[in-house]
């Protein structure tokens, strides 16, 4: 992990975040975080030591994509608003707070919770 800045979370598992979380953890490296399930999304910077993503999940070791399913436009949408994210950290712009922005595409409705 030597050089390394930043990390994306692009896995569909709960227990494969939570480990990615670890190795931000271990290594001091943030992770930006994105998460889908049906017309819903779900994005965050995680730092290292915030354990934001065990906030999150608690003991849920499975998300509603599996009852909701994942139409091919929230994968998108939630890409391109980790990168945004991540950008933004990079350059400096991005305040270190643990804030989950929560995506309803279907009412057009966003939602910014720090926990």
């Amino acid at each position: 992990y030597d050089g390394v800045d930043l990390i994306f979370d692009c896995l569909d598992g709960i227990p494969s975040r939570l480990h990615l979380q670890e190795m931000g953890e271990r290594y001091s490296i943030p992770l930006v975080h994105g998460a889908i399930g049906g017309w819903f999304g779900q994005v965050a910077i995680v730092w290292p030591g915030s354990k934001l993503l065990s906030n999150v999940y608690g003991t849920k070791r499975e998300g509603i994509e599996k009852t909701l399913g994942n139409p091919p436009f929230t994968p998108a949408f939630v890409a391109t608003l980790m990168v945004s994210e991540g950008v933004k950290l990079l350059l400096g712009k991005k305040k270190k707070e643990n804030t989950v922005i929560f995506a309803d595409l279907l009412n057009n409705q966003w939602q910014y919770i720090t926990l």
